[in-house]
């Protein structure tokens, strides 16, 4: 985490920002996987969250965002509904920032500009 950096929003709201990327990192990290968690600025904060997921070539991007989506069928009875991204892209949206989807290497992240 970048020193001296500073995010205006509600507090609450990018606390659950956060625990929703972290919680679904730890859900989908292969076994033995790692998690990397980054929080920089540049024109504004910038938080990254990656984590190693070997099925990330079979995930339509395009729609983990979208309400009750679930990426892994074999997790439909996991205890939770699959809205949290979609919640996710809603607090970014409130705090007038964005929130995207990529893959890379066997890793899949979500980078979220917060302005």
């Amino acid at each position: 985490i970048a020193p001296s950096l500073r995010c205006h929003g509600d507090e609450g709201l990018i606390r659950q920002l956060i625990a929703i990327l972290l919680d679904n990192a730890v859900k989908y990290c292969d076994p033995n996987g790692s998690i990397q968690v980054r929080l920089y600025a540049r024109r504004h904060p910038i938080l990254i969250v990656e984590n190693t997921y070997a099925e990330v070539d079979t995930l339509e991007l395009d729609r983990l965002f979208d309400r009750f989506y679930r990426a892994d069928k074999a997790r439909t009875f996991s205890g939770s509904f699959g809205v949290g991204l979609s919640i996710a892209r809603s607090i970014v949206k409130t705090h007038h920032g964005t929130i995207n989807a990529y893959r890379k290497a066997g890793r899949i992240g979500f980078r979220t500009d917060l302005k």
